[in-house]
């Protein structure tokens, strides 16, 4: 049998297989330089030195300026280092911040989270890391609508994960189209990128735990978007938090203290989908109380067995009920018990049939 022959490749095709490679050697990447507005401007509130050397605030949040430098540090032997330069503040939370940074290595533009330097965080991150990693596996092609994580590491106490930089969120829309709601063609395109996403997360028997219009980022440009924010996910076999979903979005069992699974996440989205219809939460209630109250009234009474089985029983619930006759709204909105009717109706075809079924209190029911 003959020797293969070595391939060749011709001069032309090289200068475009490895096009970047051929900029790098003809002017290297440290030639480009990006402008960076208001270097040194403090980006972290407050400023002041509190913790950690004086690098952490009093609430434990790094103290971030343009131009920082955020990289593994202490640096890990024998791995390349990529170094990420601080731009812009995207938001902060309870977890930490976000900004965006600029790659020094392949001069692109990431998101980088930043956790508190807190041990409770820490820890947590650590089980986010996991379940991200276990995205990216599952997801390698980048199709599922899931954010796409690149990598993690600590830098000066704080966990970072670095992830795509994508756009405003599904919420930050809504308020700028003044709450009022989007056409029923794109509602139905971002349906489908979002269900897929959450087929794939509960697939690998995953939890999100916290889908809300404010965790779905635009991907370039709408409809595209990206589900964010695996910072409360858990697995399905293993759910560790009873206190967990943003209120508007909680799913009954999860209001009444019941055992949970990932259909609790199909619940949120049905909310999600009537909120970017109507422009406000279907349910918009001030307390936990307030919010089993809009869902009994609009929808009825609880199963027996969740309400039951319930931790919440005697908090929540009588023998007899809820008693709907002490609704104290706090912020009362313009829809009424006739909302859910409302969205049903032929001017609503993307809610009837699969749609309206996100929203049902029956779990095994939700699609």
């Amino acid at each position: 049998m003959s020797e293969s022959k070595p391939i060749t490749i011709n001069s032309t095709t090289k200068a475009t297989i490895f096009l970047v490679e051929l900029y790098q050697k003809c002017q290297p990447f440290n030639a480009y330089t990006r402008k960076i507005r208001d270097l040194g401007k403090i980006l972290t509130q407050p400023s002041d030195g509190f913790r950690n050397d004086g690098y952490d605030n009093i609430n434990s949040d790094y103290i971030l300026h343009i131009g920082d430098i955020i990289m593994p540090y202490p640096s890990p032997p024998g791995i390349q280092i990529i170094r990420y330069q601080v731009e812009a503040l995207l938001g902060q939370g309870s977890f930490g911040q976000v900004v965006r940074c600029l790659n020094l290595h392949t001069r692109t533009l990431v998101a980088i989270k930043i956790v508190k330097n807190l041990p409770a965080y820490t820890i947590q991150a650590k089980y986010e890391s996991k379940i991200l990693r276990i995205l990216r596996n599952s997801d390698k092609k980048g199709t599922r609508h899931v954010i796409r994580f690149f990598e993690d590491f600590s830098f000066r106490g704080h966990v970072c994960f670095v992830t795509e930089l994508l756009g405003d969120s599904l919420y930050s829309k809504i308020r700028a189209g003044k709450f009022c709601g989007f056409p029923l063609q794109m509602i139905s395109a971002i349906m489908q990128q979002l269900l897929d996403a959450c087929s794939m997360i509960s697939d690998l028997q995953l939890i999100h735990c916290d889908l809300k219009p404010e965790n779905i980022l635009i991907d370039q440009a709408l409809p595209s978007i990206s589900v964010i924010d695996f910072g409360s996910a858990v697995g399905e076999e293993q759910p560790i938090y009873t206190y967990i979903q943003s209120r508007y979005y909680r799913a009954p069992e999860i209001l009444a203290g019941w055992k949970y699974n990932s259909r609790i996440d199909m619940w949120s989205i049905g909310c999600i989908a009537a909120e970017l219809f109507l422009g406000y939460p279907i349910f918009p209630g001030g307390s936990e109380y307030d919010q089993i109250c809009r869902i009994f009234n609009m929808i009825g009474p609880f199963p027996s067995d969740i309400v039951y089985e319930g931790t919440n029983f005697t908090k929540y619930f009588e023998k007899t009920g809820i008693n709907a006759n002490n609704i104290a709204a706090k912020d009362e909105r313009k829809f009424d018990i006739n909302s859910i009717l409302y969205l049903t109706k032929k001017k609503a075809p993307v809610f009837q049939g699969d749609g309206y079924r996100l929203i049902t209190l029956d779990e095994f029911k939700r699609v």
